[in-house]
């Protein structure tokens, strides 16, 4: 009697995991990564039904948690911050459009201290610190020198914050810029910068109307991340050559990577010029005739194009791929000290945009839909049954 039970209630916990009443194993990003694939799902939408009337995403940028699990978004079009806490419930908005003490123009970026909000500001080129209920705080400039601009914030465990910063010579605009990370106390004095080398991603030209800037096909870059227990990795992909500081901008180790060239083709050009000029010819016909007349294009493409740390410390770069579409899905993967671990192929989000909570171990991410529809994703990982 007792075996025909067991049989019985084999039985039916077999049905349940097929049709998903038990919970299924969920595979950690190392068992993941081994098997050469990384697949995503979502688990939590936050969109513009459960935000206050008269408000909806305009242009979120950039993702930010604090210890207890907060999620704070930017969003660059409606010139505030949205909070919510990690149940996706909106708790407020922390600043304003406008531009006095307090307000906000275009926020880009957001970093969350022990206790406050950061925000730089790239149309005003300032940061603007709020408490974390949102009571205004003080707003300064940073960088007071011609031809300086935020490109990236994050901040770290030991309270402080990373800035990274590209300084062109205003005088020669064509001439490579200089890039550096700062790391900043929470008041922004300077603790410690960290020189990435230099870079060249964009060119100016003159026509009729003035001088023109536009970005550089496929031009080499420094990407970086940060993750507590590894610090901040640095990767150029230049020479796929990855750099490893502690928090407070001490050097770890280093490591690098050979790599295949992909080589820039036709396809490339055509879907380049498509996409990026194509959106400047409705309103500027001249300016997009220049860019095409000036524009140049290399003959390889950089050892990738993103660089990304996982909730456990893994290290991930973007790989260009033959197949323009497959750009965002390839990721070589290493351990948290540079050890190749696999080639992987991402599902269901792009890792190179995905935004960490490292408090929790959860990715986050915006998604855009065909009707230009934005929603703030919440991902778990794949489970087997």
């Amino acid at each position: 009697m007792r075996k025909k039970n067991d049989v019985i209630f084999l039985a039916i916990f077999f049905i349940c995991i097929f049709y998903g009443i038990v919970s299924p194993t969920q595979l950690t990003f190392s068992q993941q990564y081994k098997n050469g694939r990384l697949e995503l799902r979502p688990i939590l939408s936050i969109d513009d039904t459960i935000l206050p009337e008269r408000i909806v995403f305009e242009n979120p940028t950039h993702i930010a948690f604090d210890d207890a699990n907060n999620v704070y978004v930017s969003d660059y079009r409606a010139c505030h911050i949205l909070k919510f806490d990690q149940s996706g419930r909106f708790i407020k908005l922390i600043g304003q459009r406008g531009e006095g003490p307090g307000d906000l123009m275009a926020p880009a970026f957001i970093a969350i201290t022990k206790e406050t909000v950061v925000v730089y500001d790239i149309r005003s080129k300032k940061f603007s610190t709020f408490t974390r209920d949102g009571e205004f705080i003080q707003q300064f400039s940073y960088l007071n020198e011609a031809g300086c601009s935020v490109k990236k914030i994050r901040s770290l465990s030991n309270g402080c914050i990373a800035i990274e910063i590209e300084k062109k010579d205003i005088m020669a605009l064509n001439k490579p810029c200089e890039c550096y990370i700062d790391i900043v106390y929470p008041n922004f004095k300077v603790k410690k910068s960290i020189n990435l080398g230099n870079t060249l991603d964009a060119k100016c030209v003159r026509n009729n109307t003035g001088t023109i800037s536009f970005s550089l096909p496929f031009s080499p870059r420094f990407f970086w991340d940060v993750e507590p227990n590894v610090g901040l990795v640095i990767g150029n992909s230049k020479n796929y050559k990855i750099k490893i500081f502690n928090e407070e901008g001490v050097f770890k180790k280093s490591f690098d990577r050979e790599y295949e060239q992909i080589k820039v083709n036709r396809y490339d050009k055509i879907s380049y010029l498509d996409k990026y000029v194509g959106r400047i010819e409705k309103k500027a016909p001249n300016t997009a005739k220049t860019i095409r007349e000036n524009i140049e294009f290399p003959s390889v493409k950089p050892a990738f194009h993103g660089l990304f740390l996982d909730p456990s410390g893994h290290i991930l770069t973007c790989l260009y791929q033959e197949k323009r579409e497959d750009d965002n899905s390839y990721y070589d993967c290493f351990d948290s000290n540079g050890k190749y671990i696999n080639m992987i192929k991402a599902i269901g989000a792009e890792l190179s945009i995905v935004h960490v909570n490292y408090n929790e171990k959860s990715l986050w991410g915006i998604e855009l839909s065909d009707e230009g529809i934005y929603k703030i994703v919440k991902y778990g990982l794949t489970s087997i049954k």
